[in-house]
């Protein structure tokens, strides 16, 4: 049971993915339906007289209010900890600093094989160099 029962791995996931937008609605929703039950269920809206047009434009006062604060707190609070950009930006900087090191590398090994193959290029070849011996016992001194 214990082998046929685990939990699967974790795998990464860059975000939330479909559940930030449901959750986004939600919260939204919450902000109107809780802020009617509220207001509506309130003995203190009843006690001050308001018809029911006036009670409604004050749900819808309330409800704005919390809604722009609700806002408010979204742009000023960043979604991403700054010690999570921190850490991310580092990543990013080791990774292009590996990668720059991989072309130097790559950009050596590439000009030691094309200066090797130069210096084979210029060496002469056996048959070459079997004519140079010959040509250089025909200039020997005294041959002359």
């Amino acid at each position: 049971v214990l082998l046929l029962c685990r939990r699967p791995r974790a795998h990464r996931a860059n975000g939330i993915g479909i559940w930030l937008p449901i959750l986004s609605f939600l919260s939204i929703l919450a902000v109107f339906t809780n802020t009617a039950v509220l207001l509506l269920s309130s003995r203190a809206l009843r006690e001050l007289g308001l018809s029911p047009r006036g009670l409604a434009y004050v749900c819808l006062a309330v409800e704005h209010t919390v809604f722009l604060f609700k806002i408010g707190l979204a742009r000023l609070i960043p979604d991403t900890p700054l010690w999570v950009e921190a850490e991310k930006a580092r990543r990013a900087f080791f990774v292009r600093k590996l990668q720059l090191e991989r072309e130097v590398n790559q950009a050596q090994e590439d000009a030691k094989v094309a200066s090797d193959q130069d210096m084979e290029g210029a060496r002469p070849s056996g048959a070459a160099m079997a004519n140079q011996d010959r040509f250089d016992d025909d200039e020997t001194p005294g041959s002359s």
